[in-house]
């Protein structure tokens, strides 16, 4: 009987060992099921998901069709989400047909499937995602569903063939670059029920634009492709877009109303004929973006200087080339605000910068790799992201305010790091400073922004990594704690019933 018990015990300690590492071993096999593991339906042409609330996404198309009919139903659940990324860059199928219960529609879903001519959104849908038809070339129309309410970041950007856009009176905004270069946009209703257009929601659709060349919607001006040189923007506009008058070398005056209350990114920049600026003294330097009137060189004074608004946006040379400034440049009095407009300058050996400057934008001489001095002025307040990066040659600095002063100064600590070595502080003849160089804690952001490229462009694709190196150590540890308790189980197990003999024998 005894022996028995002394089985049974081994057996239970066995199963249990095997149970408990089999739990241990399976993290580091990274073998735990996903809450939502991708499955295939029985024709092969779509992978998907069950949701939580018992519907189907369906995640991607795998098949080889030009005509793709999505399935309302996959095991019985009803298909309502097409996941982002779904159809990305699929350049085979020209039309997709909707189940009649579609939701959602994701980000990236039908990015850049640049054959696709004919889609019909059923009414069910409520949400578009962004970047979901960037690309997509060839398509000619489109009608959004009564329902959604927004239309996402450059939702439909680079349809390069849409020509007709209908928009329902469920619409309340159209956000950053929505339609920007559908060139061939002739004709989209605004509802009276949007109360918000983002900036670039229309850059360069020219289809769309009045007798004046201007295209103007909502509040915005998106952009301007007449021949004009004298432009009046209209009154009630607050927002000229980025890249609004990008290139243009027709405009050769500009005429700003008093309702304008920021000009954007690039706005103006290469507008080489362009001579004079009518500006709202309500604007301030904080309402100009970076490189609003780069390379504007008929805004050149005398010396050379572009100066709009107080801000310095760059130098033109004695032969009008922006990139060969003078070596030794003193920035003039009244600046406030240097930008971003001395990159990769090779020619400028010296910087002398006055007082009543208040803000170096970032960039600003970043690559100037001839640059030996620079003055900085005690009014200076905010020193922005990489204004000296790659400036090899940089040896002296010279700051009129005192250590505290600079050391409130906002910039990145890399920055500061990079001035603190090389700096004297006071006027002309002061001693060296006994700045102590900043940690490598949590940089404090710039006042302003590096500027922004010319069309926005989607996110690649993404995977997301598990590790389970953490659960692994874990579990090797139960193991071990599990086997030793066993093993000592066992063994006095064994031991008792050895005595128990022993007391029978005598």
């Amino acid at each position: 009987m005894k022996s028995v018990f002394v089985k049974k015990l081994c057996a239970v300690s066995l199963a249990a060992l095997v149970m408990v590492g089999a739990a241990g071993v399976a993290p580091m096999m990274n073998l735990e099921p996903s809450v939502c593991a991708a499955e295939t339906t029985a024709d092969g042409s779509f992978e998907y998901e069950f949701n939580d609330a018992g519907t189907v996404t369906i995640t991607k198309y795998t098949g080889s069709a030009k005509t793709v009919t999505i399935p309302d139903r996959i095991g019985g659940k009803i298909v309502n989400v097409i996941g982002d990324q779904a159809f990305y860059e699929n350049a085979d199928i020209t039309s997709v047909e909707f189940p009649d219960l579609v939701t959602d529609i994701g980000n990236t879903a039908f990015y850049k499937c640049t054959a696709l001519t004919s889609i019909k959104l059923p009414d069910s849908v409520r949400f578009i995602g962004e970047y979901a038809f960037y690309g997509c070339e060839k398509l000619t129309s489109i009608e959004i569903p009564d329902g959604v309410t927004t239309i996402h970041k450059c939702t439909f950007m680079s349809c390069e063939g849409l020509q007709s856009v209908k928009l329902p009176d469920s619409l309340l905004s159209i956000e950053e670059g929505a339609f920007s270069h559908c060139d061939s946009l002739k004709s989209i209703n605004i509802p009276e029920s949007v109360t918000s257009v983002g900036n670039k929601a229309f850059l360069h659709c020219g289809g769309l634009a009045d007798a004046n060349g201007l295209v103007y919607i909502g509040t915005v001006v998106h952009y301007y492709c007449g021949k004009n040189g004298n432009v009046v923007l209209p009154d009630g506009a607050t927002y000229i877009g980025d890249y609004a008058f990008q290139y243009n070398e027709d405009v050769t005056s500009v005429t700003i109303p008093d309702s304008v209350k920021h000009i954007g990114t690039d706005a103006f920049t290469s507008c080489t004929n362009l001579t004079s600026v009518t500006i709202p003294e309500s604007l301030t330097e904080n309402d100009i973006e970076h490189w609003a009137f780069h390379c504007c060189s008929g805004l050149a004074d005398a010396n050379g200087f572009i100066i709009v608004k107080n801000i310095l946006f760059n130098t033109v040379g004695d032969d009008g080339n922006e990139e060969h400034p003078d070596e030794d440049i003193v920035i003039p009095e009244g600046v406030t605000v240097i930008d971003s407009q001395f990159l990769n300058y090779s020619g400028i050996r010296s910087v002398t910068i006055p007082e009543g400057v208040k803000e170096i934008r970032n960039d600003a001489f970043n690559g100037c790799y001839n640059l030996e001095s620079v003055v900085l002025p005690e009014s200076l307040t905010v020193i922005g992201s990489g204004v000296f990066s790659n400036c090899e040659k940089l040896r002296e600095v010279r700051y009129g305010g005192s250590p505290d002063q600079f050391k409130a100064i906002t910039m990145e600590s890399q920055t500061m790091n990079l001035l603190v070595p090389l700096l004297t502080y006071g006027k002309e003849g002061g001693t060296p400073a006994t700045v102590t160089p900043a940690a490598d804690e949590p940089q404090r952001a710039p006042a302003t922004q590096a500027p922004a490229t010319a069309a926005s462009k989607a996110p690649a694709p993404t995977t997301t990594a598990v590790s389970s190196n953490n659960s692994g150590i874990v579990g090797v540890i139960v193991i071990v704690a599990v086997i030793v308790v066993l093993v000592a189980g066992v063994a006095v197990a064994l031991v008792i019933l050895n005595q128990k003999k022993k007391n029978q024998q005598q």
